[in-house]
C-alpha cells in the first residue's frame, strides 16, 4: 500500500509519454514511483489522495470498454518503483492551467514537497533544472537517504494515440466506480444500483475517505461493497 510522507517529493499537473525509448538514468539519491499503468489517465479527484498524504487503499483502471480491472489483480498493490541507477520513463508534466489552484487546495492538506510547472517539462528536465529539487535531493545524499518521486499526473500518449486511454481511480472513487460496473451488470438487482449510488455520494465528499464508501455501499449490497481487495 503507497502512502505519499513529507519526505517526497510529488511531481504534479497535467502528464504525458511520448514513447518507450524515451528514458531517463535515476541519479544517486532518487527513486521514482509510477502508481499507474504507463499509458493510463490519473483523474483529478483521486490526485488528492497522493498529494493530501492518504494512503491509497483501493485502486481500479476503468477501460475505453467499461470494464474494471483490480490494481491488486493487475500487480499493482505498489506501482511501478525504479530505484537509484535504473531507467525509467521520462515521463513529460505539463501545466495545470485553470486546475491549477484545485490540485494546490489538495497539496496544502498535505506535507509533501509538491512541484508544478509552467511549461513543458520532462522528469529528467525537473531533476537538473528545479532549484528546490536540487537541494532536497543533495541534502539527501549528504545524509544517505534516498527521495522518492511520485507522479502525479496522467502517463497517457496524448494526441499521439486518437484512441480514450483507461481512466486510473483510487480509494472511494474506486469503490464507486467497482460498484457501479456491478450494477450495470446485474441490472435487475436494485440493491446493487443503490449501493452505487451510495459509494458515488461518499466519493464526492471525500474520495480519500475508502471505508466510508465500503461502508456506505454495504448497508445496500454487500456484494458491491467488497469487489476490490486491499493493496
Amino acid at each position: 500500500m503507497i502512502t505519499t510522507s513529507q519526505n517526497d517529493i510529488i511531481l504534479a499537473g497535467h502528464g504525458s509519454y511520448l514513447g518507450g525509448s524515451e528514458t531517463l538514468l535515476l541519479p544517486v539519491g532518487v527513486e521514482l514511483c509510477i502508481m499507474q499503468p504507463v499509458g493510463s489517465a490519473l483523474t483529478v479527484v483521486s490526485s488528492s489522495v497522493l498529494l493530501m498524504n492518504k494512503p491509497v487503499e483501493r485502486a481500479v483502471l476503468k477501460q475505453p470498454s467499461g470494464r474494471i480491472d483490480d490494481f491488486e489483480a493487475l500487480g499493482l498493490a505498489n506501482g511501478s518503483l525504479y530505484k537509484p541507477g535504473e531507467r525509467a520513463p521520462d515521463l513529460v508534466l505539463h501545466d495545470l492551467g485553470d486546475l491549477k489552484p484545485t490540485l494546490e487546495s489538495y497539496a496544502r492538506a498535505g506535507r509533501s514537497h509538491v512541484v508544478y510547472v509552467n511549461s513543458t517539462r520532462r522528469i529528467s528536465d525537473i531533476l537538473n533544472e528545479n532549484s528546490s529539487v536540487k537541494s532536497i535531493i543533495s541534502a539527501a545524499v549528504r545524509e544517505n537517504r534516498v527521495v522518492r518521486l511520485y507522479w502525479c499526473a496522467c502517463t497517457d500518449h496524448g494526441a499521439k494515440n486518437p484512441e480514450p486511454a483507461p481512466l486510473v481511480a483510487y480509494n472511494a472513487q474506486a469503490i464507486a466506480w467497482a460498484a457501479d460496473t456491478y450494477a450495470n451488470e446485474n441490472k435487475s438487482d436494485a440493491s446493487a444500483s443503490r449501493a452505487a449510488e451510495a459509494a458515488a455520494a461518499v466519493s464526492r465528499q471525500r474520495v480519500y475517505d475508502t471505508q466510508g464508501a465500503i461502508k456506505a455501499a454495504a448497508q445496500c449490497n454487500e456484494k458491491s461493497a467488497n469487489l476490490l481487495k486491499p493493496l
